[in-house]
């Protein structure tokens, strides 16, 4: 009997790229996962709007590394590089299904002709290497909020899962689907092997390039009830995506052994749920785990009621996690540990790697670490709120542009809540911008709670904010002082916040800090806040300010990575009421005649020529001149002590 070397499997560049310019042509968003043999690495997303070259070479590089490599069935919003989540959807354009079933008899070309003879066909079918995806173009004029909230896309999946014999765990608008042209590596190759399975090419089988939109009603419908009508396919851990951690798998396998103190079969199930919650898997994938009769922990779902047992855990497991994560944080999955493995500079130099985003052209980078400090009443939190809004709205502020609106989460730790509020409001309505949706701009006012936040840099706080900030592009941690916990004045202390947010980078998340100004005028602690970086904004009075003249300030970029000379110039801002609201009006730094006549001087400048530029006495410009010289030979006896 011949036998297939799947070892010799390679990913087909010249059929992803097809498969992505014909059937996905634009809004291109990618995802790796480790596969068997794969050395473990973080998941990784990627999006490539409309470049399907760049996106091949991405795809094959991944799954040659053995990642295997999804596409995103629907439209993201553009720039995330991470795995989606139905946050991130902006757009339908598939309805789909996933057919796998786990039976031996499974046939597989006669699924293919039933598809293809429907009265609907698909527009194209993918063999995954194991099982079949079907899919068809929806209506593209319909309103993609719309088709969210209203369910039908997910509707009507379920539907095509129930007519097909697919999983109708799969249902969901942000899913992500088997890449043609690459090698499908086997996750839990062990028993997919014991089933036959073996490493596998996924291929695009069915091409109707004919097909012609399903156009949707034009009335919502109400979303099907979760529980009403819901079967169990293909359920059991192997079949879970993402793949779960090792904890969960033996929870849902070996009940027994995951609980040696031998607590009884509910709170077993409700741990499996709970568990499952926190690693965010959707109702149906709990409920249908939970009412899978070959899997040992299904066992008193299916003794209560089945899949309606089950459901009734899943939401009461999710209702749990939810109301801990408002006091406390949500615990986290346990996540394996990475090894760094070097690579070649040759290899590094071949990497595909977009870009640097902007958050806030052109001091905000995407996944950058930003710091913007002041002294006390300068109006710190007023800039901070102006730039977090110009974020989550798209808008300018302060001289920064942002090129789309990103989701913004703001903890501040300080201000009473009604002042905060007032603050916001002013910001809202001075702006004119409108927010995509309310949940761009998200609040944590300490005001608000009777224990306060969590320090974000404890082990605690650490999990609660990467919980919470998985859906954004940007933290704002508003102040230092009254939100990390950390001794401002010990570096060694400092290094669990920095290894914080240095862990919100890694995620693609940017980091705003907003902090004090010592009394010598420079940001107020250890010096290491600013090591990691790119952006460090220091706001000083300008000469002759008064009080009444509200929120008034000189910027200065002291660090400004990415950017130079018009970009980092300082300037002044000042904070002008706008009917109900509030807006900045900025102009370049006007220099005094005393710094005027410094720099003149510095530059070789006459006496005589700095008392015709800047009006001042000829004794004054004298006195000036002398100092100049006198800072000059000051420095060359320290160059002479100590050179360079």
């Amino acid at each position: 009997m011949l036998t297939l070397n799947t070892d010799s499997l390679a990913p087909d560049a010249e059929a992803i790229e097809s498969f992505l310019r014909d059937c996905v042509k634009d809004s291109i968003q990618l995802f790796a996962a480790p596969g068997d043999g794969c050395q473990w690495s973080p998941p990784l997303g990627r999006w490539f709007g409309g470049d399907a070259e760049a996106a091949t070479r991405w795809a094959a590089d991944q799954n040659t590394a053995g990642m295997n490599v999804y596409w995103s069935v629907n439209v993201t919003q553009e720039g995330l590089h991470r795995k989606t989540s139905k946050a991130d959807i902006v757009a339908a354009r598939f309805l789909h299904v996933d057919i796998d079933p786990n039976v031996a008899d499974w046939d597989k070309n006669a699924t293919r002709e039933s598809l293809c003879s429907a009265k609907v066909p698909p527009g194209f079918v993918i063999d995954s290497g194991g099982g079949l995806q079907a899919f068809w173009l929806i209506d593209p004029t319909r309103d993609a909020d719309d088709i969210k909230v209203g369910g039908w896309v997910e509707t009507n999946n379920r539907a095509l899962a129930e007519q097909y014999g697919g999983d109708r765990a799969c249902h969901n608008i942000d899913r992500v689907m088997r890449l043609p042209g690459t090698v499908n590596h086997l996750d839990n190759a062990g028993k997919k092997r014991q089933r036959g399975r073996n490493k596998a090419m996924a291929s695009l089988l069915v091409h109707n390039r004919d097909a012609q939109p399903i156009a949707l009603p034009r009335e919502a419908q109400a979303p099907a009830s979760p529980s009403a009508g819901v079967t169990v396919s293909r359920a059991g851990p192997d079949y879970l995506d993402p793949p779960p951690s090792a904890k969960l798998r033996r929870m849902i396998e070996d009940p027994d052994a995951a609980d040696p103190a031998k607590g009884d079969r509910s709170s077993r199930v409700y741990g499996v749920a709970c568990e499952m919650v926190r690693q965010f898997y959707s109702d149906e994938q709990i409920a249908s785990v939970l009412s899978n009769p070959s899997l040992p922990i299904s066992a008193h779902c299916i003794e209560q009621g089945g899949i309606a047992a089950a459901m009734r855990q899943a939401e009461r497991a999710r209702k749990h996690i939810l109301q801990t994560a408002k006091r406390t944080g949500a615990s986290q999955p346990d996540i394996p540990k990475v090894i760094p493995v070097p690579i070649t500079g040759a290899d590094f130099l071949r990497k595909e790697i977009p870009p640097r985003a902007l958050l806030l052209d052109p001091y905000l980078p995407a996944e950058g670490i930003a710091m913007l400090y002041a002294p006390r009443g300068i109006g710190k939190t007023w800039a901070a709120l102006s730039i977090a809004y110009a974020v989550a709205s798209g808008s300018s502020a302060l001289k920064g542009t942002a090129p789309a609106p990103r989701r913004v989460l703001y903890l501040d730790g300080e201000m009473a809540a009604a002042d905060l509020q007032e603050r916001y409001r002013k910001v809202v309505i001075g702006s004119g911008a409108i927010l995509p949706d309310d949940a761009y701009f998200r609040f944590l006012p300490n005001g608000l709670y009777r224990d306060g936040l969590p320090d974000p840099a404890s082990a605690e706080g650490r999990e609660w904010i990467e919980d919470l900030a998985q859906h954004v592009s940007m933290v704002v941690f508003d102040n230092i002082s009254s939100l990390f916990r950390s001794k401002e004045n010990d570096a060694d202390d400092w290094q669990l916040s920095q290894d914080m947010l240095l862990s919100l980078r890694r995620r693609g998340i940017s980091s705003l800090l907003v902090h004090h100004a010592g009394k010598a005028g420079q940001q107020r602690g250890t010096s290491r806040r600013e090591d990691v970086a790119d952006t460090v904004i220091a706001l000083r009075r300008p000469d002759g300010y008064e009080a009444a003249e509200g929120a008034k300030f000189h910027w200065y970029f002291e660090k400004a990575r990415g950017f130079m000379g018009d970009e980092a110039a300082p300037f002044e801002a000042r904070l002008e009421t706008k009917g109900d609201g509030v807006a900045w009006q900025t102009s370049p730094i006007v220099k005094t005649a005393k710094e005027l006549a410094i720099d003149m001087l510095e530059a070789g400048r006459t006496p005589k020529e700095v008392i015709a530029a800047t009006g001042m006495s000829s004794s004054s410009v004298y006195w000036l001149k002398d100092k100049v010289a006198l800072q000059r030979k000051g420095e060359e006896m320290a160059n002479r002590i100590m050179p360079h």
